[in-house]
């Protein structure tokens, strides 16, 4: 099936989950989660699994989606600025800021549900989804990459403004990649 992959990972976790007492990191963590679920719903995107601090979503599976990368892009441009938002009441409180970085690849993946027979998860697989992942780990702080496949998907161009970046030498990916940095929605 062919789907939009958004992988998004909060930047220098180490140094926050050192610096924060357990208890404050899970509550914290987990007001984040919510918040940028909320996000990935409402754009019609799946919360496929949290991966520590990553999140990784699928678009246009288990169900078809008309227009599914650019929902997903949707869904990070949403993603920044709600951050952007919490982190301004977080450090007017004198708490501690989250910056993140996103990846979103669009193409072929293999979807079903997959693990032991006692613990299946329904998900993604495929060197598509390896791609996402690399991409959103180049990604700078609260920076949104993506794909020539997903810039060239139906609805992109036309909806986002996007830089052409040089090509990125992505770990276990032989030839480097074309990434596109997304820089707000078109006022068209």
């Amino acid at each position: 099936k062919i789907v939009t992959l958004l992988f998004s990972d909060i930047r220098n976790f180490t140094h926050l989950s050192e610096e924060l007492p357990p208890h404050a990191l899970i509550e914290v963590l987990n007001a984040y989660m919510t918040r940028m679920c909320r996000i990935i719903d409402a754009t019609h995107g799946v919360v496929d699994k949290f991966i520590g601090d990553e999140i990784m979503a699928l678009y246009g599976a288990p169900l078809s989606l008309d227009f599914h990368a650019a929902k997903a892009v949707e869904a990070a441009i949403l993603m920044v600025q709600d951050l952007s938002l919490w982190n301004q009441k977080r450090q007017e409180s004198n708490l501690t800021i989250f910056e993140i970085g996103i990846g979103i690849h669009s193409g072929l993946v293999y979807t079903g549900n997959m693990g032991a027979e006692n613990r299946l998860n329904y998900t993604a697989i495929g060197s598509n989804v390896n791609q996402a992942s690399r991409i959103c780990s180049v990604a700078k702080p609260m920076q949104i990459l993506i794909s020539e496949e997903t810039l060239q998907s139906p609805g992109v161009k036309e909806r986002f403004t996007v830089r052409k970046l040089e090509p990125v030498q992505l770990k276990g990916i032989a030839l480097p990649v074309q990434v596109y940095e997304v820089l707000g929605k078109n006022n068209r």
